[in-house]
């Protein structure tokens, strides 16, 4: 329930570091880490280690990421999925 909670949260495409996730979620960063490469085992998530896009006028500007040396993790087709099922 957890994983799908956080896929969900993914797959609305909003930038988020761990410990904003932890926040939403109210669960450790640590936690959230721990999901994370979980799902990326069970092929849910791909980490994204550059975008391939110039940088010049992404909308995510200062807030990327990937800028900040932080992680960032994309959904697979199956992530996809997963995260449109109900609950």
């Amino acid at each position: 329930m957890m994983l799908q909670e956080l896929l969900g949260l993914i797959a609305k495409g909003q930038q988020r570091t761990p410990r904003d996730l932890a926040a939403v979620m109210g669960i450790s960063p640590a936690m959230v880490e721990q999901m994370t490469l979980q799902l990326a085992n069970l092929g849910y998530l791909e980490e994204i280690t550059q975008c391939g896009a110039d940088c010049d006028g992404c909308e995510s500007g200062d807030a990327c990421l990937l800028m900040a040396r932080q992680k960032v993790w994309m959904l697979t087709t199956r992530g996809k999925r997963a995260a449109a099922a109900p609950v």
